[in-house]
């Protein structure tokens, strides 16, 4: 493998398969954020919210977030 780009410039050592050898992956431990809900559980949370002014306020701004 060349230590030179096609430009003439240095590779940067991160780049090198042995640079990162031995290492646990950064993202080991992630917590990713969990799965959206199904298109049944926000129907059910629309019509349970109710016609007040906080379940109008609730639906809307989930018909702005699908659109």
């Amino acid at each position: 493998m060349s230590e030179l780009l096609l430009a003439g410039r240095r590779r940067s050592p991160a780049t090198l398969p042995e640079f990162h050898a031995g290492r646990p992956p950064r993202n080991k431990r992630v917590r990713y954020p969990a799965d959206p809900p199904t298109i049944e559980e926000i129907v059910a949370v629309m019509h349970r919210a109710g016609d007040s002014v906080h379940g109008r306020r609730l639906r809307d701004n989930r018909r702005r977030r699908m659109r």
